[in-house]
């Protein structure tokens, strides 16, 4: 008798991001639509580039996700570490309540750990000043690199569990 084989990490990796990245790309493309559409927000930059920079931003969170998911034993801290290593960062962050240029010291290093610092510097650029991937490559980069990087770090830390 033959059993099916067992999909190896990255194969396993990669299927638990898929649907996390679909789904999120769907939101992002919803939300752009409202801010344009329904709320009349000027959208001045190129929908390409500001697609690759969603993708690259959704791919980079998710991946993030990814790794919490892996360190931690329940889905309840899975949430709680989540939720303090986006959201409150994110906004606290980020460049949206303050400018990144005036962030100085602990902050501005905590700023440029995570990835929504260096989307929402091409989300504004996008929306207002119809900035293009010239100007901003590095944001661009910075988001490739940190999904990469994390992703491999939770490839390197994946581990099967077993039921106990």
């Amino acid at each position: 008798m033959s059993t099916a084989p067992r999909p190896r990490r990255p194969v396993f990796l990669v299927g638990k991001l898929v649907p996390a990245v679909t789904v999120s790309m769907a939101d992002a493309v919803l939300l752009w639509l409202i801010a344009r559409f329904y709320f009349g927000a000027p959208f001045h930059g190129s929908a390409c580039q500001f697609a690759l920079a969603t993708g690259l931003y959704v791919l980079a969170t998710s991946t993030l996700g990814l790794l919490v998911s892996i360190v931690t034993r329940t889905q309840q801290a899975a949430i709680m570490i989540a939720t303090m290593t986006t959201f409150v960062v994110a906004f606290n962050f980020a460049g949206m309540f303050t400018p990144l240029e005036s962030m100085t010291g602990v902050g501005a290093v905590i700023a440029r750990l995570f990835p929504a610092s260096y989307y929402d510097t091409i989300v504004m650029g996008a929306f207002l000043k119809a900035i293009g991937i010239e100007t901003v490559w590095r944001e661009y980069l910075a988001l490739a690199l940190y999904g990469l990087v994390v992703l491999g770090i939770a490839h390197a830390l994946f581990r099967k569990r077993t039921r106990s």
